[in-house]
């Protein structure tokens, strides 16, 4: 430990004071998410070095090492400096009176969330040839078949942009169950919660993707912690349980996701180690890439290659595959001769992580601030739905809670799309209540006019002031 950076003890006292800054601020819309952030990164960037002192001492260029740190101390000076300031332009500074009318209350998401599901279940156990319990149980993990299981790239075929449209909002309502447990105020809904959960979060742990797991679980966890009517005690020993369980459950499906979950060991589990926390070296990679002349700045080209996911290869054939150049510059590539053409093709990606997928971008020096522009205006993002307030709002905020942690190993809409159909959803469901409300207000207005004309034919007097 004493042979790393300087910088990386800076990027240390830097991740202190921005820490304690989201404490300070926890009363705040944007505290918590940012908070989030805060963890998030340090998670990914600071836990490693101490883990692996020796790989950042005699792997790497002692400059490129000295330089990585130094970005991320730089992210989170600019991520204490714009996240209030983004989060003041985001967070509403009235009540939207839209809201009021569009109000759907925790029970009726349930419902709704309920019937998504079932028709998902229902397209996935037709892709599964009609094996229900194969799909909610898929105990293979990724050795066997899942129902949202598709070929990668230009092999997924034409109707990959559904299959995986289908398995993010699966996973969004997954997520919703543990969400509206705490929200709901009447037992039997709590039931059906739990009921649903028991059912169908299995498949969360059992499809053999940690980040899926996390992002279902995490939701419902944070949701208590913060919004549950229980004592402090209670909810951190909840929130204690579930780190350990966690950790647990990560260990096994590491362990297993290549072998599957039928005879599982805990004790063999407990000797496995938490894989993929490695961005501090995938940005000291990217540092030297750069350097050496192996990759090239993309003056926010790789971000517009994220955004261009939205498109499906269906219709754009030719869309760029994302971290191709970047993963046959690590050697992931058996074709590997320093030709980045595409049709090689590669034998596994990488993630550069979220500060090094800004470096790619901008450099060492403003990479760590668009990332940190990026980030603050996420937590900026989660603060407004945080503020509105409604059970569907609070929803998306928890959801987005849980995909931050994902975030941490790159901006993507890979990871963000239980996001992006979460929000579409919200949006449809509170205009269909707006409609609603407005047809019946049309209704009894209406009903209103017609008693009040068949009075006046009676003989009646219409009511005025004098």
């Amino acid at each position: 430990m004493l042979d790393l950076p300087i910088t990386y003890f800076l990027s240390v006292l830097c991740f202190a004071c921005a820490l304690l800054l989201g404490l300070l601020r926890l009363n705040k819309p944007w505290g918590v998410p940012y908070v989030a952030v805060v963890l998030t990164v340090a998670a990914w960037y600071l836990i490693e070095p101490l883990e692996s002192a020796d790989t950042f001492q005699f792997n790497f260029d002692q400059d490129d090492v000295q330089t990585a740190f130094g970005s991320v101390a730089l992210f989170f000076i600019a991520l204490a400096i714009v996240t209030p300031w983004l989060a003041d332009k985001f967070t509403p500074k009235r009540v939207v009176r839209f809201l009021d009318e569009a109000y759907i209350s925790a029970e009726h998401v349930l419902l709704v969330a309920a019937g998504l599901w079932l028709v998902l279940l229902a397209y996935g156990v037709a892709r599964m040839g009609g094996d229900v319990f194969g799909a909610l149980f898929p105990s293979n993990g990724r050795a066997g078949g899942q129902m949202w299981g598709r070929a990668a790239a230009a092999a997924a075929g034409p109707d990959a942009f559904i299959v995986s449209t289908a398995s993010y909002v699966y996973s969004l309502t997954l997520a919703s169950f543990g969400v509206v447990l705490v929200l709901v105020r009447r037992n039997a809904y709590r039931v059906i919660a739990i009921i649903l959960i028991l059912i169908s979060w299995p498949y969360a742990f059992l499809q053999g993707s940690r980040n899926v797991t996390l992002s279902i679980v995490v939701p419902g966890v944070i949701c208590y912690l913060l919004f549950s009517r229980r004592t402090i005690l209670a909810r951190c020993l909840v929130a204690v349980l579930s780190f350990v369980a966690m950790d647990l459950a990560m260990k096994v499906i590491i362990f297993y996701r290549n072998l599957g979950f039928e005879n599982v060991n805990l004790s063999e589990a407990q000797n496995a180690q938490h894989l993929g926390l490695n961005m501090a070296s995938e940005l000291v990679y990217s540092v030297e890439f750069l350097r050496e002349g192996l990759l090239q700045l993309g003056y926010g080209k790789r971000y517009l290659f994220e955004l261009a996911n939205v498109i499906p290869r269906a219709i754009w054939p030719d869309k760029p595959l994302l971290g191709v150049d970047y993963a046959m510059a690590r050697g992931f590539s058996a074709n590997f001769k320093g030709n980045f053409n595409p049709d090689l093709g590669v034998f596994a990606t990488i993630s550069t992580g979220v500060i090094g997928q800004a470096v790619l971008n901008f450099g060492a020096l403003l990479g760590p601030i668009a990332a940190a522009i990026l980030m603050g205006s996420w937590a900026a993002l989660l603060a407004r739905f945080n503020a509105q307030g409604t059970p569907l709002r609070r929803c998306l905020f928890l959801v987005g809670l849980g995909l931050t942690f994902n975030l941490g190993r790159d901006i993507t809409l890979l990871v963000l799309w239980p996001m992006v159909f979460g929000y579409i959803g919200v949006r449809i469901f509170e205009q269909h209540q707006i409609w609603r409300i407005r047809m019946m207000a049309f209704r009894v207005g209406r009903q209103h006019s017609q008693d009040r004309l068949s009075g006046l034919k009676k003989g009646g007097f219409p009511a005025h002031r004098s």
